[in-house]
């Protein structure tokens, strides 16, 4: 139960910690009182931290989503990420299981995995507001030792972010990096056709609304005729198991290829490590897959658990013809 909670509470307070530090300076009727005398500068500070521990962690959050002009769809996904860990709680056949639960149990229980799935849905939504301070940041970050980069744009972005998301991604073009976009998070295809074939449009799982089918991405392409494809496997396996439309959707688009996810995608779009299920069904079409199509592994695995998921993972993607009656 307590790591159960701890999972999103914890995560709340860091997040409120934040806030209020951040606010030092980004609080703009703060900065007025703020004078050149040392003591005012100390006295309105404390008093500004002051009153805002005495806020609850969701007041702070909630305070600063308005304030700050948080992208409504950001701030709808964080409030019904907590509301639902609420009900959680609140269900007491869930709280008597989570009580009663071993760790050694924990990976594999339902309720601690529908808690997990909660927390991480609650730090995604926090994204969009992660882009501009992340671009700032390229200049000074030590990436010498990868020999592939991409960019994943937010994956979740109001309508009027998405000229400050294009111009802020305008200095990750520069550096010829594939700019990774969810075609439910573009609003304005027009807006994102100068990029290229730098943009590299994945398929999606069954939560969007549009991305999962080849028809639905003939006609992404038609508005972005030089965009890429980051054809992620596990969301054209969870939309259709029989990897039809998978197939489909790697031959229709096997000249703009560049780039694959890979893991097993579950029923609530969460990323998990390979099952054998997953193994064999991605290895039907692993030969429309080149091998020097870079691939990205996102499934959610410990430390210990990376070899075997990688191997798994190679198992996947390496092609062998299965042998039938008569061979």
């Amino acid at each position: 139960m307590r790591n159960g909670k701890l999972r999103m509470s914890r995560k709340l307070i860091f997040t409120s910690g934040l806030l209020i530090c951040f606010g030092c300076h980004l609080n703009s009727e703060l900065q007025k009182q703020i004078s050149s005398d040392p003591n005012d500068t100390k006295s309105n500070l404390v008093n500004y931290i002051r009153g805002q521990t005495k806020l609850t962690p969701l007041d702070i959050l909630a305070a600063a989503v308005e304030h700050y002009s948080v992208a409504k769809a950001v701030g709808e996904e964080l409030f019904s990420a907590y509301t639902e860990f609420l009900k959680v709680l609140d269900d007491k056949a869930a709280r008597q299981a989570l009580e009663k639960l071993r760790a050694a149990d924990s990976r594999t229980d339902a309720t601690f995995k529908h808690i997990t799935e909660i927390s991480q849905a609650f730090v995604s939504a926090l994204r969009q507001n992660e882009l501009l301070p992340l671009v700032e940041e390229l200049e000074r970050l030590d990436l010498h030792q990868f020999r592939y980069i991409s960019f994943h744009a937010p994956s979740v972005m109001d309508p009027e972010f998405e000229s400050t998301a294009i111009h802020a991604l305008d200095q990750v073009a520069l550096r010829e990096w594939p700019i990774i976009l969810h075609p439910d998070a573009m609003y304005t295809p027009a807006k994102w056709a100068h990029f290229g074939d730098l943009v590299c449009i994945e398929n999606m799982d069954k939560r969007k609304p549009i991305g999962q089918t080849v028809s639905h991405l003939a006609e992404i392409f038609r508005l972005l005729p030089n965009a890429s494809l980051c054809f992620d496997i596990g969301h054209a396996r969870q939309v259709d198991p029989t990897m039809s439309e998978a197939t489909a959707i790697l031959q229709f688009c096997r000249k703009r290829l560049r780039q694959i996810h890979i893991s097993e995608v579950n029923s609530q779009s969460h990323h998990d490590a390979l099952s054998f299920e997953s193994v064999l069904a991605f290895r039907k079409v692993s030969h429309l897959i080149p091998e020097s199509v870079p691939v990205i592994v996102e499934s959610r695995v410990t430390e210990e658990e990376v070899e075997d998921e990688i191997q798994n993972v190679s198992k996947a993607l390496t092609y062998e013809r299965l042998a039938v009656a008569g061979d």
